[in-house]
């Protein structure tokens, strides 16, 4: 990862400073009902200084405490929000959820913050191998290798997989550590920047996890069909919401929003 030229780190700086104006500012303002916001603050004020002196080594964990920062904006937003709290201790694990949210009218909320966004990588060789292979089934993947299918293909496949693996994390320290809060509600937030992958992935998964089978129109249904048996992934299926989020490393907010993400059709 190379350092920031001198344009470069004009941008960051202008954009750093508008983030605090627009994000910052709102959870100072709401220091009442959130009560450990230096904690998230001073993350994303070490990150911010990290990014612009060591450059795109610290660009990855910039946008993951950014995406927090939207999360939690969004979440004072929420009607009835009473108190938020940001990784708050459990007395039963080590282990801790990035928000947890109580209401004054309805059930508490822990809430779980991921931000995907897979390594740039050419794999049309392993397209072609799994398409060979006969791995998608009776769905049609139709790529191009001279527009960018490589990058394409694996930006699906291993956003996909991370959807999984961040859902076997969450579902773990769910069982883990609410043990006596099986009454409360846990949401798993998804962000993506809007082109490595889309809502509609992340629909296809949780028609899967809601039905405990994938609908006939999903891409990667026999991949992860074969990944889950091969691994001896039992999915426990304790996440009452999935989230996901839209937001290009050039917006200060997500430009789309959705709270409670329904199956595929």
């Amino acid at each position: 990862m190379c350092s920031l030229n001198t344009e470069q780190r004009a941008f960051f700086q202008k954009y750093i400073h508008e983030v605090e104006n627009a994000l910052c500012t709102v959870l100072k303002s709401n220091a009442v009902r959130f009560p450990s916001l230096k904690v998230l603050l001073n993350r994303f004020e070490c990150t911010s200084k990290r990014l612009l002196s060591e450059g795109f080594k610290h660009l990855r964990q910039f946008i993951e405490f950014h995406n927090e920062l939207c999360t939690a904006v969004m979440l004072l937003e929420e009607p009835n929000c009473e108190q938020l709290d940001y990784e708050p201790v459990s007395a039963v694990c080590e282990k801790r959820f990035d928000f947890h949210l109580r209401y004054t009218k309805q059930k508490p909320m822990w809430v779980e913050v991921k931000t995907i966004h897979p390594l740039t990588k050419d794999d049309w060789w392993k397209y072609e191998q799994d398409l060979g292979l006969g791995r998608f089934g009776n769905v049609k993947l139709i790529l191009n290798e001279e527009w960018l299918g490589g990058e394409i293909y694996h930006d699906a496949y291993a956003s996909r997989s991370k959807i999984l693996e961040y859902v076997v994390e969450t579902e773990n320290k769910i069982e883990s550590c609410l043990k006596d809060k099986i009454e409360d509600n846990t949401c798993l937030v998804f962000f993506s920047n809007g082109t490595d992958w889309y809502l509609d992935e992340l629909e296809d998964f949780v028609f899967y996890y809601r039905h405990d089978k994938h609908h006939s129109g999903d891409t990667f249904a026999q991949m992860e069909d074969y990944h889950i048996k091969e691994n001896r992934i039992i999915l426990k299926r304790n996440i009452h919401l999935f989230a996901f989020m839209e937001r290009s490393l050039t917006e200060i907010r997500p430009n789309r929003v959705r709270w409670n993400v329904r199956p595929s059709p």
